[in-house]
C-alpha cells in the first residue's frame, strides 16, 4: 500500500503522519528532534515505528520544519507604516518569524543590531517603482561594509535593485532579486518575495540546520512549518469562505485570517489593503516561555477572575512563571483555559484592524486600518493548548466588540492535522481535504 509521510520537524518533537490514498490517517509516530546532531537520527526513529504501524515501505515523504526555532528574518522598508509594513507582511506570509523591522536609513546602531543577532534572512525592501532610490542602496552600502554576509531577498524599487545587489554580492552576500513588495503607492505586492524567501530557506537554511539528507528524499521542497499551515487553512477558505485560525503556542500565538478586506460601505481605507491570507505572530503572547507578558498584558486580575478560589490559581501560576516546562497541575484545568483565552483574545485583536472616525466641515467618515474580521464565518481553534483542553469552546469565544468576528462558527483541530495536510495542499488537494475534513470538530 503506497503511503503519504507527512513530516513536521519541530524544536522539540518530529512528528511523522501515514496518510492513504483516500485521505484517512493510518497511522502517526514521533520522536525526540535530534537538532543539536543530526535531525536524521530523530526523523529515522520515528519512520521506523510509522513504518511498523502502517506496514508499508512505500510512501513519499514531504515535510516541513520549525526546528532550530523555525525561519528568522530580519525585514527593512522606507517609510515603516508603508514599506515597511509589506515586507513585515511578506516575511510572515513565507511563514518565518519577524525579529526586527528597520524603517528610513539604517544608522550604525542598526547594523551593530543585525550583526548581533544574524538572522537567517533580510529582507532589504524601499521605494516604489520609479521612485526613491536613495534609501535602497545607502542601506544596501550600509549593509555590505558592517554586516557578515547573509542571504538577502532583495523586493524594493525595480530600478536600483540590481546595482544594490552588486553591492551586496561584491561583499560576499547570496542575493535574490523579487518582485517590489509595493510596486505603487498603498499597492501590495507580496507573493513573489514570499516565493522568494521560501527559495532561500530551501537552498541556504536546510544545510545550516542539517537538514539536507531530508531534503533529498523529500518529494517537495522543505517548508517553514507555519507555511504549512497557511496553505492548509487557504484551502479551507477556498472551499467554505472567510475564516480565522489561532494557533496558541508556548511561546507565541499565530493568528491566521482569509478575508476580511473589503472596505464596508460609507468607510474609507486608509494605508495599505492587508493581503487576503494574512499570517501575524504575536511574540510576547505565549503559554510558557512568554507567559509573564501574557499576565501583563491580560491583567493578573482578569486572569484570576474566574477561579472558584482565587489562592491555589496564583500559586500554580508562580509555579508554571518558574518552571516553563511545567503541566498544570490536575484540577486546575481552569487556569490553563482562561490563560488561553486571554492569548486568543490579545493575539485576534492585534490581528484585527482599527476604525478611527474623522470629522471634517462636511460631516465624519470613518476610516478603516488592516482588516474588518466581522465577516468572518468560521474561527478554528489549533494546536496543542486548544485539542488537550476541557473547553476550546470557552477559548475561542472571545466576544465581538470592534472588528471581532460577529458570530462565527468555532471549531476544533481535533486531531492535530493542520500543518500535515498543508504539506498535501498545492499537490493533492483532494486528500488533504478529507484529512481537515476528519479532523475538524464543531464546537
Amino acid at each position: 500500500m503506497a503511503l503519504y509521510l507527512l513530516a513536521d520537524v519541530g524544536s522539540t518533537w518530529t512528528k511523522l503522519t501515514a496518510v492513504d490514498d483516500t485521505g484517512s490517517v493510518v497511522a502517526r509516530a514521533s520522536a525526540p528532534t535530534t537538532v543539536s546532531t543530526d535531525i536524521m537520527q530523530g526523523f529515522n526513529a520515528a519512520l521506523m515505528e510509522i513504518r511498523i504501524q502502517a506496514g508499508s515501505n512505500e510512501d513519499k515523504i514531504y515535510a516541513c520544519s520549525s526546528a532550530a526555532g523555525g525561519l528568522a528574518m530580519i525585514a527593512c522598508g522606507l517609510v515603516p507604516d508603508l514599506t515597511g509594513q509589506a515586507a513585515r507582511l511578506a516575511v510572515l506570509g513565507a511563514g518565518a518569524k519577524v525579529l526586527r523591522v528597520y524603517g528610513y536609513n539604517l544608522n550604525r546602531d542598526d547594523v551593530k543590531e543585525i550583526e548581533s543577532i544574524r538572522p537567517d534572512i533580510l529582507l532589504l525592501a524601499g521605494g516604489t517603482d520609479g521612485g526613491n532610490k536613495r534609501f535602497l542602496l545607502e542601506n544596501a552600502q550600509a549593509l555590505a561594509e558592517n554586516v557578515s554576509p547573509l542571504p538577502v531577498v532583495l523586493a524594493g524599487n525595480r530600478n536600483a535593485v540590481y546595482e544594490a545587489a552588486e553591492m551586496l554580492e561584491a561583499a560576499g552576500f547570496s542575493v535574490e532579486i523579487t518582485g517590489n513588495v509595493m510596486p505603487d503607492l498603498n499597492k501590495l505586492d507580496i507573493e513573489p518575495a514570499r516565493e522568494s524567501i521560501r527559495n532561500l530557506f530551501l537552498r541556504h537554511i536546510v544545510r545550516a540546520k542539517g537538514m539536507e539528507t531530508l531534503s533529498r528524499q523529500l518529494a517537495a521542497p522543505l517548508i517553514p512549518t507555519p507555511a504549512a499551515v497557511l496553505a492548509a487553512g487557504m484551502l479551507l477558505a477556498r472551499e467554505t469562505g472567510q475564516l480565522m485560525m489561532v494557533d496558541v503556542g508556548g511561546a507565541t500565538t499565530d493568528v491566521y485570517s482569509y478575508g476580511g478586506v473589503e472596505v464596508p460601505t460609507g468607510m474609507m481605507r486608509k494605508g495599505l489593503e492587508p493581503p487576503w491570507d494574512m499570517r501575524t505572530v504575536e511574540a510576547d503572547i505565549g503559554m510558557r516561555y512568554s507567559l509573564s507578558s501574557l499576565v501583563q498584558q491580560a491583567g493578573l486580575e482578569s486572569i484570576l477572575a474566574l477561579a472558584p478560589q482565587e489562592e491555589p490559581w496564583q500559586e500554580e501560576l508562580e509555579k508554571i512563571l518558574a518552571s516553563p516546562g511545567r503541566l498544570v497541575s490536575p484540577g486546575l484545568e481552569g487556569l490553563e483555559a482562561n490563560l488561553a483565552r486571554a492569548a486568543v483574545r490579545i493575539s485576534v485583536s492585534r490581528h484585527a484592524g482599527t476604525v478611527e472616525r474623522i470629522y471634517s466641515p462636511t460631516g465624519f467618515v470613518d476610516v478603516l486600518t488592516g482588516k474588518d474580521l466581522r465577516g468572518m464565518q468560521t474561527m478554528i481553534g489549533v494546536g496543542g493548548v486548544m485539542v488537550n483542553s476541557l473547553d476550546p469552546r470557552g477559548i475561542l469565544a472571545i466576544g465581538n466588540e470592534g472588528l471581532l468576528p460577529e458570530n462565527p462558527r468555532l471549531m476544533l483541530d481535533s486531531k492535530y492535522i493542520m500543518a500535515a495536510a498543508g504539506l498535501l495542499a498545492a499537490s493533492q488537494p483532494r486528500l488533504a481535504g478529507r484529512m481537515l475534513a476528519d479532523s475538524l470538530a464543531t464546537l
